[in-house]
């Protein structure tokens, strides 16, 4: 069963699209849930603005040394927070408005993605793949998040359609290539996978086919030349996080790698609703069709791998948000395995043509999708709205109203005390540590560590926090 009709394709699309849009908005809440990145990126953007900058660095990297733990780098890259600055400019500190902006950037992902495996699948297959996106809680659900994964999976996704497009044989498209791999770096430091994993298939198909070694050489050169002049630029005009990435790797041990395997081997139960029905029935066609498409799609096998194997090294556990443009691997390996499995039976579901079977798992998950989308509307969880609570608003306005922009806190998320209070602070567990911590202020989280607060002289107190004063 295929669909030939341009206008039935589109139309497919865009219902998809309309889907997305409509759930993501209805779905929205004002705020958003403690985080803490979405923070730093909003005060990144707020610093480009007013041109304080090095003070937030400065800032930042001493809130993360004297913390219990190193939650993030000094800054992350300006990529995404120089996304957010035009909305900051017009807009204020809209949550809603700079959620738009990945809103905005699922929807050209969905394009780039179309464009790059047209040639890979078929158009039943895309429409089936897109309504599965458009109507993933996964992806509805993190319209609530401002964080940099989404605008990461546009630019992915444009890059792996520019690849797909270029003339390999003539060096200067890797020009923007190059700059494409760089402008993924500066949105979010992972994406470095790809730059790298270009260069090693390049690599490899020079090796394999009949390219000389000038003209790889000089692919090569543009390619790389590119990506680090435009690198370069971005560490000119703003500081390098690199420091704290550094510092973070310093904890890379084998207990972490090994857990980090245990707690990855989810990935498919995470996208498919967390259904064990859903990933045993398409578990094994990914398998065939991944195995199956080995020497065929060798970029695709080798970039996933690697990612993969990046993030199970990388000792933090970072949830499915890090593996988002993956996600669509899963199921184009899915439909070659299916599409394979059926080649691989008699005529006689040709000649009865039936064939389109092999479609009704992914047509099952749509419709689930869908009504797992009402479910959750009609739940209305207020997860993602944490920083929008009566509780925090009213601690906000405490601290904003009755202390002083000098004063240090302890408090669980310092990046969010900055942006709302322009407050610094700190995150400590241990109440000696807090008492002797040289903090004026510490604001306790009902139900957080340490749980003795006593002996502490409270100031100010509702059902979620009690502030206490220290000096």
């Amino acid at each position: 069963m295929q669909i030939k009709s341009p206008f039935i394709f589109i139309l497919s699309i865009a219902v998809c699209l309309g889907i997305f849009l409509f759930y993501s908005h209805i779905l929205m809440h004002q705020g958003h849930n403690w985080g803490g990145d979405f923070a730093l990126y909003l005060s990144q953007a707020k610093a480009m603005l007013n041109g304080t900058t090095n003070e937030l660095v400065a800032n930042s990297k001493l809130s993360c040394e004297l913390s219990y733990y190193r939650m993030n780098p000094d800054v992350y890259p300006a990529g995404y927070p120089i996304m957010l600055m035009p909305v900051y400019a017009i807009a204020g500190l809209n949550f809603v408005a700079f959620k738009w902006i990945n809103i905005l950037c699922f929807v050209l992902f969905i394009i780039f993605l179309h464009l790059t495996i047209r040639n890979h699948t078929t158009t039943t297959e895309r429409i089936i793949l897109v309504a599965i996106l458009c109507t993933s809680n996964v992806f509805i659900g993190f319209s609530n998040h401002i964080l940099a994964d989404v605008p990461l999976m546009m630019f992915v996704w444009l890059t792996l359609f520019y690849y797909e497009k270029i003339d390999k044989g003539k060096a200067h498209h890797y020009l923007i290539l190059g700059t494409l791999c760089a402008l993924n770096v500066q949105v979010k430091s992972l994406s470095i996978n790809l730059f790298f994993s270009l260069l090693l298939f390049e690599s490899y198909c020079a090796m394999v086919s009949n390219t000389t070694v000038t003209l790889w050489l000089k692919k090569m050169l543009v390619f790389v030349s590119s990506f680090l002049i435009v690198v370069l630029i971005f560490k000119l005009f703003y500081p390098s996080s690199s420091g704290g990435y550094f510092n973070q790797a310093s904890s890379i041990n084998i207990h972490s790698i090994l857990k980090n395997i245990y707690y990855y081997r989810s990935i498919p139960y995470w996208i498919l609703h967390h259904s064990n029905a859903f990933v045993w029935l398409s578990l094994p066609a990914f398998i065939i069709g991944f195995v199956t498409q080995l020497k065929k799609q060798v970029f695709y096998v080798l970039f996933i791998v690697t990612h993969l194997s990046l993030i199970i090294i990388w000792p933090f556990q970072e949830g499915i948000r890090f593996l988002f443009f993956l996600v669509p691997f899963y199921f184009i390996f899915s439909f070659y395995g299916f599409t394979y499995l059926f080649n691989q039976t008699t005529t006689k579901f040709n000649n009865y043509k039936i064939s389109y079977i092999k479609y009704l798992l992914w047509v099952v998950i749509v419709v689930y999708s869908f009504i797992q989308l009402n479910v959750k509307l009609k739940a209305n969880n207020e997860s993602d709205n944490e920083i929008g609570s009566a509780d925090a608003v009213k601690l906000m306005q405490f601290v904003n109203e009755h202390t002083m922009t000098s004063d240090k806190f302890v408090f669980f998320k310092p990046n969010v005390l900055r942006l709302l209070t322009n407050r610094e602070s700190f995150y400590l567990l241990n109440k000696e540590e807090i008492i002797n911590s040289g903090a004026n202020w510490w604001i306790y989280k009902h139900g957080d560590l340490p749980a003795d607060t006593s002996g502490m002289q409270m100031i100010f107190t509702n059902k979620s926090f009690t502030v206490f004063k220290l000096n």
